[in-house]
């Protein structure tokens, strides 16, 4: 059995993640992301935001 929740976010500048989040007690949980999360510094893309 699967268990999860999966969702899109707009390709902009923003908080949505965090806000999406707040309500949830994340320390409960183990979480694996999928996906492409990048650090972007000066308006160029450096390492990825969330290490593996």
């Amino acid at each position: 059995m699967k268990r999860g929740v999966s969702f899109e976010i707009p390709n902009s500048h923003g908080n949505y993640l965090g806000e999406i989040l707040r309500t949830i007690d994340i320390s409960s949980y183990n979480w694996r992301m999928d996906g492409e999360d990048y650090l972007v510094e000066n308006g160029e893309l450096k390492e990825p935001l969330l290490q593996s």
